[in-house]
């Protein structure tokens, strides 16, 4: 199988000031995946078919309120790679979310340090990762970039070639 997926649940640090720069941090992220990340890349890893972060609010009466950050995300290739992919490119970002969280790795101004760390970063992961019950992929076989390369052809094939071009493009597939 290509694709993997990665379900990470971990705990917000106490504290409305952490809560509230999470927020921020991932409102912020929003904003840059929409607006920069609509080609397919997400901080510039290719491997991303799909990832989201949702903060879980603790409602309960009981205080110290316990807020959850569960992210999930289905990639292509191994933990490890996608793992490092995420290290060696959007290290400050990861950083910047999860420096708010219990147990991150030693993090200096919000997006320093932290998931730089490979070892303590990975270590982190593996210690929040929940193993998934059921996940189900439609292409299980497809990457990222297939998929892309499938949207461009079927978009070359719209656009209404006439025949000796159309069949001119289809002898180099």
């Amino acid at each position: 199988m290509t694709q993997n997926q990665l379900t990470h649940v971990v705990d917000v640090r106490p504290g409305r000031f952490r809560l509230a720069t999470l927020w921020l941090v991932l409102a912020a992220i929003d904003i840059a995946a929409r607006v920069h990340a609509v080609r397919g890349q997400l901080g510039g890893i290719t491997a991303i078919h799909f990832a989201r972060w949702v903060i879980v609010r603790d409602r309960r009466p009981v205080q110290p309120r316990r807020h959850r950050l569960v992210f999930f995300s289905n990639y292509d290739g191994s933990w490890e790679s996608y793992l490092g992919e995420f290290i060696d490119r959007a290290a400050s970002g990861l950083t910047a979310v999860w420096s708010n969280t219990v147990g991150f790795p030693a993090t200096r101004h919000l997006v320093l340090a932290g998931a730089r760390d490979e070892e303590s970063f990975k270590q982190w992961t593996r210690e929040h990762q929940l193993p998934t019950q059921v996940w189900w992929s439609g292409v299980p076989d497809a990457t990222v970039q297939n998929i892309r390369d499938d949207v461009w052809i079927r978009q070359q094939l719209s656009r209404g070639l006439p025949d000796h071009e159309l069949e001119t493009w289809l002898g180099k597939l």
